[in-house]
């Protein structure tokens, strides 16, 4: 029998629960997409491990059987529906990886083809590239240095060109493999042999339009404006990107699943006033034309797929939740691309659509705020738990200034959003001086989410891995079975343990804090030393803010290549530096010479730099310090 709550709410059994009309349908719809998920992966990997034999007559066969299988299934609720499904999608999965497996190019050739331009051009250390589609369906990257390079870079989106080059390999770039690109050409010679197609014209000339009202902003907004509102992050420079990611902000720097809401809401008003039959289809074309002049990343085609499945569900007067919407897009979109399933943005897409839908509307109702601030809080909380286990996982710890500073640039980036789909059409196509004045209220906005990201990575807070993540809902679960007494005690103190446990502290010891990257701490008279080797990865800036480092009185560079320089930029914006030092014949703008032998008293001995013969390199010793006791 139930029984009744302190507070006079009817307690209702689980099971009881469980069997609600409405709740069983969601987690039917959820259990579905996660079967179709563990299917493509479970396909994909026994592919490509050649565990599966090459059967393609019977394939095919299976498919179709089994796609009518699942088609009876969701008509009829049968027990048998999950099974079939992950069946389904487990051979959906196999094809895609035999079908990638077949066409990629495995030695290198040369090659000459026409092609489209299926992307923007991306610039490199030294060049520029390009993903193209070929005639026969084959997609390729195009690589081009030198005047060739020049030449990629003026290709625009949608144009149709003629390429010469030299065929390889793209080995294990995950990343080039989820889009399904066939191998990377050396670009001996390349055309432009037709204009844009008209499918792309009008979402290009939206998206020029809005590029070029950004002129009128501060250059070092241009590139977060060009990422929040239509995802163009190609010159947004490492230290933005680190800044933001330690920061719990890297969502903003690239268009993400909340763009979608905002275009709709800017549309609402057109929408709203049309005829039911025309209002689906105009939100159609709507979401068609955002998903290219965003150039259709993953984050996107996930909220596109889902939201236009909701309209669908909406002006057809069937009644569907954010759930059912979500689970209908995955089914689609890995029906149609089974690759996403192992692409980053697509699964931090989902998590935090997941996150929001079920975490988000019981947090809150339990927080004991107004619902102004409740709301936006108890939306921003949801999607970072969700994602956190994922964020952790791909890219290491995070921090808990996360959270805050989610909130307080979120709302700042919304607004950003929808000015730029309004005003910064309008600043596009109108001069430069009426440009400025309508883009102001935009630069202060950016000012002020630069500034936050900033701020987070400045006030020292833990930082979280897994252990530390698992440790925080195990705190956080004691305390809600805690009496109402005691619980804000119990949280308070475990906040306290957790900043204690998990603070980043700088190494008092000599010590690596990145491959290719090795820390000294001062002290006594010594400086502190960070040397970065000709090996060092992007992920120096970012590995050295985790350790716990904010100030750096000496930053050695092995090399002075064009890579360094853009690492000692990032150093730059994200820490407080004494001097660089670099090779004589470097390229680091603020680095001083070493042109001859240089020695620092370093903790655990003595520091010694001296310039190679060529000046392109610094050769660096350690010895001893005999005078050290």
């Amino acid at each position: 029998m139930a029984g009744t709550s302190a507070s006079g709410h009817t307690k209702r059994p689980v099971a009881e629960l469980l069997t609600e009309p409405a709740l069983t349908e969601e987690l039917l719809a959820a259990a579905i997409a996660l079967m179709a998920w563990a299917g493509v992966a479970v396909g994909a990997w026994a592919a490509g491990r050649g565990i599966v034999p090459a059967w393609p007559a019977l394939s095919g066969v299976l498919l179709t059987l089994l796609a009518s299988a699942v088609f009876l299934g969701f008509a009829r609720r049968t027990r048998w529906l999950l099974p079939a499904v992950g069946l389904l999608y487990c051979l959906l999965g196999i094809h895609a990886e035999r079908e990638y497996t077949a066409r990629a190019v495995k030695e290198p050739e040369l090659v000459e083809l026409r092609a489209l331009a299926v992307a923007d051009p991306e610039p490199l250390t030294a060049g520029w590239s390009l993903q193209v589609r070929a005639e026969g369906g084959l997609r390729y990257e195009l690589v081009g240095f030198g005047s060739q390079g020049f030449a990629l870079a003026q290709v625009g989106f949608g144009q149709r060109l003629s390429v010469e080059g030299r065929a390889r390999s793209i080995g294990d770039r995950r990343w080039l493999r989820s889009r399904h690109l066939s191998g990377t050409i050396s670009v001996a010679e390349v055309k432009v042999v037709g204009a844009t197609s008209r499918w792309f014209a009008l979402p290009q000339l939206m998206r020029e339009a809005i590029v070029d009202g950004g002129e009128a902003l501060p250059r070092s907004a241009q590139a977060l404006y060009h990422g929040l509102v239509v995802g163009d992050d190609r010159f947004q420079t490492l230290g933005q990107k680190t800044t933001f990611r330690v920061a719990g902000l890297t969502h903003l720097l690239a268009v993400s699943g909340q763009n979608v809401a905002f275009v709709l809401a800017v549309a609402e008003p057109v929408l709203r006033r049309t005829r039911l039959r025309w209002r689906l289809p105009l939100s159609l074309t709507v979401l068609l034309c955002f998903a290219i002049v965003t150039r259709a990343e993953p984050s996107v085609l996930r909220a596109t797929m889902t939201t236009a499945i909701a309209v669908w569900a909406s002006c057809s007067g069937r009644r569907s939740s954010g759930v059912q919407a979500m689970a209908l897009a995955i089914l689609a979109l890995l029906a149609i691309d089974p690759f996403l399933a192992g692409v980053v943005g697509f699964q931090l897409s989902v998590a935090a659509s997941a996150g929001i839908l079920v975490l988000a509307p019981p947090l809150a109702r339990r927080l004991p705020l107004p619902q102004w601030l409740a709301q936006p809080l108890a939306v921003t909380a949801a999607a970072q738990v969700a994602v956190s286990p994922l964020l952790i996982t791909y890219f290491g710890p995070i921090s808990l200034a996360s959270l805050p500073a989610n909130l307080l640039a979120g709302w700042a980036a919304g607004l950003v959003m929808t000015l730029g789909l309004t005003v910064g059409v309008v600043a596009g196509l109108g001069p430069v001086s009426v440009a400025g004045v309508l883009q102001f209220p935009t630069s202060l906005l950016l000012w002020w989410i630069d500034l936050v990201a900033r701020l987070a990575v400045a006030v020292p807070l833990p930082l979280l891995d897994l252990s530390g993540l698992m440790a925080a809902v195990l705190l956080l679960f004691v305390a809600r079975r805690c009496d109402a007494r005691w619980q804000r005690w119990v949280i308070r103190v475990a906040f306290c343990c957790l900043v204690v446990a998990y603070m980043p502290r700088a190494p008092s010891e000599p010590a690596a804090v990145a491959d290719g990257a090795s820390y000294w701490p001062g002290g006594a008279g010594r400086p502190s030393v960070l040397l970065v080797e000709s090996h060092a990865s992007s992920v120096v800036p970012e590995s050295v803010l985790a350790a716990g480092i904010r100030h750096v009185d000496i930053v050695v560079f092995e090399a002075g290549g064009r890579r360094q320089g853009n690492l000692a930029m990032a150093l730059d914006e994200v820490l407080s530096i004494g001097a660089l030092r670099a090779p004589p014949d470097h390229r680091i703008q603020p680095a001083i010479r070493v042109t001859e032998q240089t020695s620092w008293s370093v903790v655990g001995g003595v520091m010694t730099v001296a310039p190679s013969r060529d000046g392109s390199r610094l050769d660096i010793t350690l010895a001893a310090d005999e005078t050290d006791p």
